[in-house]
């Protein structure tokens, strides 16, 4: 299950779609002008998707459902119709060093960078995000999840949005695990409706909004943020 160096213009419909894909590989590959997804997988398990481009999809880069086992990483998304990358009900799920709307110009990404839904544990690891007209970073009911080392600029909603996620880790003290924010027309971080959420080490720079804006929550930490320049 390799699908590797392959060069798909002008599709009418999904550039690369598989469904209950086991141990798969998909890699170097190059899909532009694609009438729905970038890619679409349902199902399966163990699949990794590296170092491919994906840009001018009519909806998302890469939309992703129902895996176990799941590795995104390294792979450059521009120009979409929807979000970047979306992945929905998943586990043990990585999404790492991909560079999301760095290719095109202002709101090139026409939904959310990245978008995790009912997938917990999920972990979103040194990615740049850049120029979405929704969120950078999205993360709906995915308890325990971890949101470290990304860059995120030039956003239409919040940098990093959280709902629903218990035990989430935004940022970290260590070297490079603090989220960077900048020029967020919404909030920097915004977390609702989740417990024991530690929010440390992060910079959150010109937001629209608030710096970080929590509500009903409990057992919270913040602290070692540095927030600077908001519009409220």
């Amino acid at each position: 299950n390799i699908i590797t160096t392959q060069n798909i213009v002008d599709s009418d419909d999904e550039g690369i779609e598989g469904t209950n894909v086991n141990n798969g590989l998909i890699t170097n590959n190059k899909l532009n002008v694609v009438g729905n997804d970038g890619m679409k997988f349902t199902g399966g398990s163990n699949l990794t998707i590296d170092g491919n481009t994906i840009s001018g999809t009519d909806l998302k880069g890469l939309n992703l459902n129902s895996i176990a086992g799941l590795t995104v990483t390294g792979n450059t998304i521009y120009n979409t119709g929807n979000d970047g990358i979306e992945v929905n009900n998943s586990n043990g799920v990585v999404i790492d060093t991909n560079a999301i709307g760095l290719g095109g110009g202002a709101n090139n990404i026409n939904g959310e960078g990245i978008d995790i839904n009912n997938s917990a544990g999920t972990q979103v690891l040194n990615n740049i995000v850049q120029n979405t007209v929704s969120n950078g970073i999205s993360l709906n009911p995915s308890p325990g999840s971890v949101i470290q080392g990304n860059s995120i600029q030039n956003v239409g909603g919040d940098g990093i949005n959280v709902s629903g996620s218990n035990g989430t880790l935004i940022g970290g003290l260590l070297f490079g695990q603090g989220n960077t924010i900048s020029n967020a027309a919404g909030d920097g971080i915004d977390v609702t409706g989740s417990d024991n959420v530690n929010i440390s080490g992060n910079g959150v720079f010109n937001s629209g909004l608030d710096g970080i804006t929590v509500t009903d929550a409990a057992g919270l930490y913040i602290g070692s943020n540095t927030v600077n320049t908001t519009g409220v």
